[in-house]
């Protein structure tokens, strides 16, 4: 088979509906094109550009193009001439990749015009709107709807229905075999054409926003991010291996007959470990044909003496950031602090590490969304830290010195499947022991851990699930 082939069947998977078959697709073509003799790649790769007809494919192959290394990167004004769907996160991606800030001189042909009078939103679109794509989406056009008044929502399920009329059914079909699953299960785990509809839908609003509307083309841009973030960084970071102090599944029962203290037994045996100070961890237990089970941990920072046990908590609130963040600005970590601050029975508790949820990630990593990314507390590493974006984790360091890892990695992976948990990702962030020890001190507070499992079970090899919680009692470390 010639290399020309394996490069076309390469970017024919890009299709495929599993975010994680794409993510092992774009880093192979990525890797093909970094190559010396990457002519031929290349070529194949602009005509494939040209031929996208949603504007999310392209971002889809600038995505790509992130990843290619910069010593062999096309020509940008080749690839300009090779986009026949621009939008404005298109020119947001090739302004990161390149450095240059040219934009595309005019939108006022990439939109579909504006809605004739006689037009009503389609009934269903409402929930469609949040099944396949993130629903800050819809949030987002709504509240600037009601606020200020461009019909911001409304305008999107024109290009919705125009972008239908063009491709026809089978481009934009309904996935009707996942009609049972959860919201975010499937948005995290699928992207469906569907999804493609939508989101160039959304970039499509955003082209009318500023080419007749007179939006301000920062605040275009702003919400753009809200479809697939500039994140090339994180989109290098590789799987790593699941911790050896997480494989215990084999040695604890879980089972109806698992109780609080069972759990707080177990969560004591990996606080720690020699990577460090496990303070946030999320990742699959088991699973079968009748029975799956997700653990939790989540550690907290407390002025209470004595042990946790009568203290009730767990971080229950998902912490949003659908726009471009750096880890190390103190000033969106202060918020986030300050949101993740809460009294509970008048004793004060602080989370030791935020969930940063979902649209951080990158545009194959969408199963990230389910699980998040752990962030630790600047009261257990400070502020005065940077971020290293290394080859299978997130490191946070002073100096040289790494105080904190985050890691992420695949246990017998396959796309979510049971309502109200996850596929096969688990994710961990752990905190050097010194860094907490000097941090506790300094502070006064002790730290704490709590424990969340989540399990289905079913009785027969067929049927519904019955879908359970149990919370650990709260240990000291």
């Amino acid at each position: 088979m010639s290399k020309k082939i394996i490069f076309e069947a390469l970017l024919a998977q890009l299709r495929h509906p599993v975010y994680r078959m794409k993510l092992i697709t774009a880093h192979k073509i990525a890797e093909l094109m970094s190559l010396e003799n990457a002519d031929g790649y290349q070529e194949q790769f602009l005509k494939w550009l040209s031929e996208r007809v949603y504007e999310s494919e392209v971002i889809t192959g600038l995505s790509i193009l992130g990843l290619v290394d910069e010593n062999h990167l096309i020509d940008q004004s080749l690839v300009r001439s090779h986009i026949k769907k621009p939008s404005i996160l298109s020119d947001m991606y090739l302004e990161e990749i390149y450095g240059s800030k040219t934009h595309f001189i005019t939108w006022s042909e990439q939109h579909s015009g504006p809605a004739p009078d006689s037009f009503r939103i389609p009934h269903g679109f409402q929930e469609t709107s949040t099944h396949y794509v993130a629903p800050i989406f819809k949030h987002d056009f709504e509240w600037i709807e009601e606020r200020y008044g461009p019909p911001l929502f409304y305008h999107w399920a024109w290009e919705y229905e125009k972008l239908k009329e063009f491709l026809g059914d089978y481009e934009t079909s309904h996935s009707y075999f996942l009609e049972d699953h959860d919201r975010w299960e499937y948005t995290g785990s699928y992207h469906f054409k569907m999804s493609d509809t939508l989101q160039s839908a959304y970039l499509r609003t955003l082209n009318f926003a500023v080419s007749y509307l007179e939006m301000p083309l920062g605040s275009a841009r702003d919400l753009a991010t809200n479809a697939i973030t500039l994140d090339f960084d994180l989109e290098k970071v590789t799987t790593s291996k699941k911790p050896e102090i997480l494989n215990f599944s084999g040695e604890f029962d879980f089972s109806e007959s698992t109780t609080p203290q069972n759990l707080s037994d177990l969560t004591k045996e990996i606080f720690e470990s020699p990577d460090g100070i496990l303070v946030a961890a999320s990742f699959p237990l088991c699973r079968n044909k009748n029975y799956a089970a997700d653990l939790d941990l989540v550690s907290f920072l407390s002025n209470e003496e004595g042990d946790f046990t009568d203290i009730e908590f767990f971080e229950g609130r998902d912490i949003h950031l659908p726009k471009r963040f750096d880890f190390h600005d103190w000033a969106g970590q202060k918020a986030i602090f300050d949101h993740m601050k809460e009294p509970i029975d008048e004793k004060e508790v602080y989370s030791a590490a935020f969930r940063i949820m979902p649209l951080r990630f990158t545009r194959w990593q969408n199963e990230l969304v389910i699980r998040g990314l752990y962030v630790p507390s600047p009261l257990l590493i400070g502020d005065n830290y940077r971020v290293s974006y290394d080859e299978q984790q997130i490191s946070f360091k002073f100096g040289d010195k790494i105080i904190a890892k985050w890691i992420f990695w695949y246990d017998n992976w396959r796309p979510c499947h049971l309502k109200g948990l996850y596929s096969g990702i688990g994710t961990a962030l752990f905190v050097n022991r010194e860094t907490v020890e000097k941090s506790l001190k300094s502070s006064n507070l002790k730290l704490g851990i709590v424990s969340r499992l989540n399990y289905s079970r079913r009785d027969k090899d067929y049927g519904g699930f019955e879908n359970n919680t149990l919370i650990s009692n709260a240990i000291r470390w």
